[in-house]
């Protein structure tokens, strides 16, 4: 229950993010914060990570429902299973990212993406794909390390 919880907590908390950047910050408007070391600003992004199949709408959104599909079906069967709480907490990661991505995707059109960090300015992330990143870099080392 605890990992259920954990990624509807983080779902939603990249949402209000999300929601309070749209409404608070002018498209491409750059804030600087930590020092500069992270840029905050606003983008919309219509394609995969980097923008991958920009306009190619209907294979973006087939593609990212069939995906987070076999994550939610994966993390659902882990849940179901004893120990495993590394895994579990890397799939409640994955999960809470691609799902917020996934629904910006399908309810907006385009995934708000909303900081960059200092020398990688080109390339800005919201919290979702920081989840997803965490999450993928838990799982790998579990498997790698073959701990719990």
């Amino acid at each position: 229950m605890f990992y259920l919880l954990l990624t509807m907590l983080l779902c939603g908390e990249d949402q209000y993010l999300k929601n309070k950047i749209d409404q608070d910050t002018e498209l491409g408007q750059d804030t600087e914060i930590f020092n500069g070391n992270i840029i905050k600003t606003k983008t919309y992004n219509k394609g995969a990570f980097l923008s991958f199949l920009e306009g190619k709408t209907a294979v973006l959104h087939g593609l990212s429902i069939i995906l987070l599909a076999i994550v939610a079906v994966t993390y659902i069967f882990t849940l179901l299973s004893k120990g495993k709480n590394v895994l579990k907490l890397g799939l409640s990661l994955l999960t809470a990212g691609a799902m917020s991505n996934v629904y910006d995707r399908l309810k907006r059109g385009h995934v708000i993406d909303y900081f960059s960090f200092k020398g990688l300015r080109n390339v800005v992330f919201n919290i979702g794909d920081m989840f997803i990143f965490l999450g993928s870099i838990l799982i790998l080392f579990r498997e790698l390390l073959k701990r719990d």
